[in-house]
């Protein structure tokens, strides 16, 4: 059998806890976009707004799997009989719940032998994102409830705890987790917090897929650093989670035991959160630098004077508008950054673009967003630099004002001549503890590398003040995806859910456990 070895060249430990991979790199390509599918039962009430007594019949139609404009049935219900005011279907429609796309119900109510034929449409992410996950659809003679409840599967975590034993040395001391990925190599997938001699860490919680590929049997390596400026390693062991639960501990090469607590539960995912009360909120930030090109110039980015709207006003329909599906309280704060609004004299790197300075930036729908964008283009002056930390620190004090289910997407429509990285990684650095996700989506033709810094693939973000917490950054280039909106939206929220299930795995909050209630009475 190979030996294993190890891949750290140039490896650089940041202070603090962090999951030190994306959860995505350890699924095939094939396979990767199944962590973020959850299997749902849809469950359909008739309410008749006239009380004819009629037959209704509901049939459900969803978009097809391959991300084209086709809907497939996915069934109809018996006809409702008996009732008064509405009836509960017995008829469960099954499907696949993608959060990161568009996924179109047509919901189709007929009487057989009349002419009652409707027709509506709602999005399974409106219905996700309702209370109680519960959307009444409204028809010309009656209302259509449609309620989801998630499958439940058997993805699980493991929860770690562990004791500094080494009390020999004045620095304080940090482990690591690296797992077996391809039988070859190990990967780093945690690191903990720097502890001094005899306390014990902050117990690690992580989806049992991420620390040993879901074998409770696979090796598993753990190493212990001393923190000074050479990071001595001062032991290292490999162990399965069924070992340290056997034995209570792991013993290293040179002979040290460390006690370790190993439990394994059921994990939750995006869909749990969402289910049991998940409060998602968008904030927007548009680039309002020079590098756009003065608004009267038709080769800026922000040109107004065709009869088809700019890649900015497509950014915001598309990228936000399936971003507020999910909105809590479908109220969006939309900031411009970078440019001199009408009336001041120098530039602002966080302003509203409702030009409402002193109350509320928030407009409460994507058409009105659209609007505000276009009038504060025409009274922004651009300039610059282009600075996202400001932006980004903006975002998570509002964070710090929510409470437990409180969850804040930025969307960053930018240009991509950032000026600021330093202060944004350490930005971003400090929004990692938050409840926080970032996506940046990149306007026009300059040069995006700075961008895969912020968004790297196997890397952990870092710098001389500390280490991200987990990843929350996503970067997608709008023009490789802008005439196909589908995959836009797939590429745009790809990272979301793992990234919400890291932050309260990791934060180990628990939100309420009861169990979904079906409505009865829906008004």
């Amino acid at each position: 059998k190979k030996s294993m070895v190890h891949k750290y060249e140039n490896f650089k430990f940041g202070k603090g806890k962090a999951i030190l991979m994306k959860r995505v790199g350890l699924y095939s390509n094939k396979n990767h976009n199944k962590a973020n599918i959850a299997k749902l039962l849809l469950y359909a009430t008739i309410k008749d707004r006239n009380n004819s007594k009629n037959n209704f019949q509901v049939t459900i139609k969803i978009q097809n799997k391959e991300n084209t404009p086709d809907l497939v049935t996915l069934g109809t219900t018996e006809p409702a009989q008996n009732y008064i005011g509405q009836f509960q279907y017995a008829t469960i429609f099954r499907l696949e719940y993608n959060f990161e796309m568009q996924q179109l119900l047509e919901v189709q109510v007929t009487v057989e032998d009349t002419e009652i034929n409707e027709t509506n449409f709602a999005y399974l992410g409106t219905i996700m994102g309702s209370n109680n996950n519960t959307f009444l659809l409204k028809l010309e003679t009656c209302d259509v409830i449609l309620q989801a409840k998630k499958v439940q599967n058997e993805k699980m975590d493991v929860i770690l705890s562990t004791t500094n034993v080494y009390n020999n040395y004045k620095n304080r001391i940090f482990y690591t987790i690296s797992n077996s990925n391809d039988d070859i190599s190990w990967r780093r997938v945690y690191k903990s917090e720097e502890q001094s001699p005899g306390n014990n860490f902050d117990v690690l919680e992580m989806e049992v897929i991420s620390v040993c590929l879901g074998d409770f049997d696979k090796k598993i390596l753990i190493e212990f650093f001393n923190e000074d400026e050479n990071y001595s390693l001062l032991g290292k062991g490999t162990f399965t989670i069924n070992e340290a639960m056997n034995n209570k501990g792991i013993k290293l090469e040179n002979g040290v035991f460390v006690p370790v607590t190993i439990d394994v539960k059921k994990a939750k995912d995006f869909v749990d959160y969402i289910s049991e009360g998940l409060e998602i909120s968008m904030v927007v930030g548009v680039d309002f630098t020079a590098s756009n090109k003065p608004a009267n110039d038709p080769n800026s980015l922000h040109y107004l004077g065709n009869n088809y709207p700019n890649d900015y006003e497509l950014s915001i329909q598309t990228c936000g508008g399936i971003v507020a599906y999910y909105d809590y309280s479908k109220t969006f704060p939309i900031l411009g950054f970078g440019g001199i609004p009408e009336g001041c004299s120098v530039v602002e790197h966080v302003f509203p673009l409702n030009y409402n300075f002193e109350g509320s930036p928030a407009v409460s729908s994507v058409e009105e967003m659209v609007s505000v964008y276009r009038s504060a283009v025409q009274r922004t002056t651009l300039f610059g630099p282009t600075c996202f930390a400001p932006l980004i620190r903006n975002t998570t004090m509002i964070s710090s004002y929510g409470n437990e289910k409180s969850y804040f997407i930025l969307l960053i429509l930018t240009d991509g001549m950032i000026t600021d990285v330093e202060d944004t990684i350490d930005a971003v650095i400090q929004a990692s503890k938050m409840p926080i996700s970032i996506i940046i989506v990149g306007i026009g033709n300059e040069d995006f590398s700075k961008m895969a810094v912020l968004d790297g693939d196997d890397t952990y973000l870092s710098n001389d003040n500390g280490i991200a917490e987990r990843d929350i950054v996503q970067f997608v280039e709008f023009k490789k995806f802008k005439h196909d909106s589908y995959l836009l939206s797939e590429k745009v929220l790809q990272e979301i859910p793992k990234q919400v299930e890291d932050y309260y795995r990791g934060k180990r909050i628990q939100f309420s456990s009861a169990k979904f209630q079906r409505n009865e009475n829906i008004v």
